[in-house]
């Protein structure tokens, strides 16, 4: 199959991979059947993309959008099955909306870091936070046996079900390995935060208690599974909290400190010689110069918002920010 028409010869988008998806994973599909299907594809892409990598035959670009869409991909399909499973124990999530219409509430995935950006590798985990429409609402819950209604539910905890059952559907180790390890830490109060925010929790949250490094991870965040219409919305309304108007001191200080923070952690010498990703010139250092960069001029100019690292460098380059030898080095 690997040397069959779609496969080694062939590049795929998102769209190809979603398609195949849904004639693997067909509508009223169990749980069980969504993870093993979900491992056996990832399985079988990696197999193409690797062998696409290896002999030649794609770019890095090209070979990290690729695996950036599979991500995608998959997420989306396992946020379509797993809405169904829960719809069908509990109702559709119904939104309290003025004047009495009915409007269901939605559900949305943002992709942060190298999964924003479109460069994942081959070993990359993807780092994800949760967002749905609002907490105003319930489900209107089922039938049961006797006529009475059962297993009705807050919208939050319909959402929080959804959430905990999508990263297990992706990340829960089975007998046929796992999609990919899921990092939720970025999220709203990190670890001790809710899984899932509502719009209106995370306006609060970033707007009062927003830190530098959020709004910094900020910049590569996109939606990526669920409702990409209302991951946009709320990148929208957080757009005064990421990217400033007016350059202040304090700001740059959080830069140095951030910096100095990465440093620290990589204060034992052979570490940050040895560590492709964390150590000096190393990929995450050149992450932060771009996104260092993006905070303070970013702001007043909107051409600088890029989330992909080399075609940052090459904007930065473009507005005289950075030398044509510096852009060079950096995205060799």
């Amino acid at each position: 199959e690997l040397f069959g028409p779609s496969g080694i010869a062939t590049a795929k988008n998102e769209a190809v991979m979603l398609a195949e998806l849904h004639e693997r994973i067909p509508a009223g599909s169990s749980f069980d059947l969504l993870q093993r299907q979900l491992r056996l594809f990832k399985a079988r892409e990696v197999l193409r993309i690797g062998g696409r990598d290896l002999c030649g035959l794609a770019s890095l670009e090209e070979v990290t959008a690729e695996l950036s869409a599979l991500a995608a991909a998959t997420l989306q399909r396992a946020c379509e099955i797993i809405d169904a499973l829960l719809r069908a124990e509990h109702g559709a999530p119904l939104l309290d909306v003025a004047g009495g219409s009915v409007r269901e509430a939605e559900f949305t995935v943002f992709g942060m870091g190298k999964f924003g950006g479109n460069e994942l590798n081959f070993s990359s985990d993807i780092d994800l936070i949760y967002f749905y429409t609002s907490d105003r609402g319930e489900t209107p819950g089922i039938p049961g046996p006797d006529g009475e209604t059962r297993n009705r539910i807050p919208l939050h905890r319909y959402f929080v079900k959804l959430s905990d059952l999508l990263t297990k559907s992706i990340s829960q180790v089975t007998e046929d390995g796992f999609v990919f390890r899921v990092d939720l830490r970025l999220r709203p109060e990190g670890e001790s935060g809710e899984i899932a925010n509502s719009l209106a929790a995370a306006e609060t949250y970033y707007e009062s208690w927003g830190q530098s490094w959020e709004r910094s991870a900020m910049l590569k965040a996109r939606p990526v599974a669920g409702s990409r219409t209302l991951g946009e919305h709320l990148l929208e309304r957080l757009e005064p909290f990421v990217y400033r108007r007016h350059l202040d001191y304090a700001m740059v200080e959080d830069i140095k400190l951030m910096k100095q923070k990465i440093d620290r952690s990589l204060a034992r010498e052979r570490e940050g010689a040895q560590n492709l990703k964390l150590g000096k010139g190393g990929i995450r250092e050149i992450e932060f110069f771009i996104q260092a960069l993006q905070l303070i001029y970013a702001g007043k100019n909107p051409r600088l918002r890029e989330r992909n690292s080399l075609k940052a460098l090459d904007l930065l380059c473009s507005e005289g920010l950075i030398k044509l030898a510096e852009r060079d080095q950096l995205a060799d």
